[in-house]
């Protein structure tokens, strides 16, 4: 062996040590989540899988499921909550290319109505670049209130649809919301999803999640299937 090899060998090596450890515990802080997770999943009489494959994933047509067709989905839950369908799952995504890119773990809630929202999707104007991209940078202007100014960015091709939904209750509620959390609202048709970007929650806070979640939910579709049957 030269001594060049000699040098670097010993480093080599060790990369290749922590690569394997890395691994095997990634391995068991998965295994272990997914066993935190299915008890509370049982307790709200809803269904658990604790890993679905890209070509299983739940796809929808907002926003976040169109930015890497190899999305996997992992811990599951799918029930009703209150009075609304949900499915709640940690959704990992890969977006960027093989030299620069970037994974995000978010845990994810969505929500489904006999409504027919628009497709888009709000997010924190500070992060509306890491998430809005899928949407080509399609900002809708808003008519806020008197005394509003939203600290929102709202995308999405169908503008003229869009506007009026976002009326000045819609805009008032979403300036209520805690800015510290940058909420992530996206709709389609039926859908409503919510999630904060980069952000896993833990088990033990998974309920207090859906609590939330689904107060915003309620909040945010107010009105929406009586306004979808008017049509």
């Amino acid at each position: 062996m030269s001594a060049f090899g000699s040098i670097w060998w010993p480093w080599g090596a060790a990369a290749i040590g922590w690569s394997v450890i890395s691994f095997v515990i990634g391995i068991f802080r998965t295994k272990k989540r997914s066993q935190d997770v299915a008890p509370l999943a049982q307790e709200l009489g809803f269904r658990f899988v604790p890993w679905i494959g890209p070509e299983a994933a739940p796809r929808f047509a907002t926003a976040l499921f169109q930015k890497d067709p190899g999305a996997t989905c992992k811990n599951l839950m799918t029930g009703s909550y209150a009075g609304l369908d949900v499915q709640v799952f940690d959704y990992s995504c890969t977006t960027g290319s093989v030299q620069n890119s970037t994974s995000t773990v978010q845990t994810v809630a969505v929500y489904s109505q006999n409504t027919d929202l628009p497709t888009f999707a709000l997010a924190p104007k500070n992060l509306a670049d890491k998430i809005l991209a899928a949407l080509q940078h399609q900002n809708v202007e808003l008519d806020c209130p008197p005394g509003v100014s939203l600290h929102y960015a709202v995308h999405g091709s169908e503008k003229e649809r869009i506007r009026p939904w976002f009326d000045g209750r819609r805009i008032r509620f979403i300036e209520s919301l805690d800015r510290s959390k940058g909420w992530h609202i996206e709709g389609a048709g039926k859908t409503l999803v919510l999630y904060r970007y980069a952000r896993r929650v833990k088990p033990a806070e998974l309920r207090d999640f859906l609590q939330e979640t689904s107060s915003i939910a309620q909040s945010f579709l107010e009105g929406a299937t009586a306004a979808t049957s008017a049509r």
